[in-house]
Formats: structure tokens, sequence, C-alpha cells
């Protein structure tokens, strides 16, 4: 299960605290969520997101890093932060066919993924043609509309 968190969420003192109370509550174990979070709430406080980053990969918790390639972010620093995924922002995968540079820009991103020994997720991917394009690209991972379009929890679990 995969959640997306707001700076102000992110930041506060007791979050990583919150998400073991949830963990424990629910009877899930944490290497089945993922906390998504922006480059720009990581690079806006560095120490503070890495403290918390090392929280949640205390709780067996992952973390990714959403919407990346459209933030500012120092590459410098990505090596250094304890999180399993990049998630590339689907600005890149619905414009690959019109503009080839964003076709690169995704090929790079798998690249310094594989490097880092990091995930790469898709979003956006709303077609085959979409899908086919990043399995050539080696990019295991994908979420979009081609999928599923988004439900409420009830369906969900009724399925």
């Amino acid at each position: 299960m995969s959640i997306n968190v707001s700076s102000r969420q992110f930041m506060h003192a007791g979050f990583v605290d919150k998400i073991a109370e949830v963990i424990e509550a629910i009877k899930l174990k944490g290497e089945n969520i993922a906390i998504e979070v922006t480059e720009s709430i990581i690079m806006d406080d560095i120490e503070k997101a890495v403290e918390t980053m090392s929280g949640l990969k205390n709780l067996g918790v992952h973390v990714h890093i959403d919407d990346f390639g459209v933030g500012y972010s120092s590459l410098s620093y990505l090596h250094s932060f304890p999180v399993s995924a990049l998630k590339v922002d689907r600005s890149f995968v619905s414009n690959m066919h019109v503009s080839p540079e964003n076709r690169e820009i995704i090929k790079t991103i798998v690249s310094l993924a594989k490097a880092l020994n990091l995930k790469v997720i898709a979003e956006g991917v709303e077609t085959l043609k979409q899908l086919a394009e990043m399995r050539e690209l080696q990019c295991l991972y994908a979420q979009g509309y081609f999928f599923s379009k988004p439900m409420p929890a009830r369906t969900f679990r009724n399925g």
C-alpha cells in the first residue's frame, strides 16, 4: 500500500511513531507500506528528512520519491537517502511520444536507479503502448489508468 504524505505530515516530530502505531493497530507488516514523498519535501530540510526516512526504514516501511525529475534535487545527496524507489513523473510518460527528450529522461532515471539499487515506478501509464515502452526501457513497475481508475476503498476490498 502506497501512501502520499504532505510536507507537514512527513516533517512532523511524531510522524514515525504514528506510523508505528498504525502498523501495530492494524497488524500490518511495515514492508507492505510505502510512504511517498516529493523531492521538494526532502530537499526543504535534508537532515530532518533523512532522520524520518531512516526511522521509517527501521520499521520496514519503504520510502519512494514521488514525481522524480520535476522537482529540484541534488543528485549528490540521492545515494545517501534511505529510499526504495524513484517514481517517474507522469508528465515524462505521457509526453514521451511527443518529445524524444522525455524518453531519454526516463531512460536516464532508470539507469540512475539501477546504479543506486533502487526500483523505478512509472506514473501515469494509460495505454498498452506506454506500458510496452516502459518495459523496453526496463522500468519494471508502473501505475496508472491502464491498470485501474481510482475507486473507493469499499469497491477495492470487495473486488
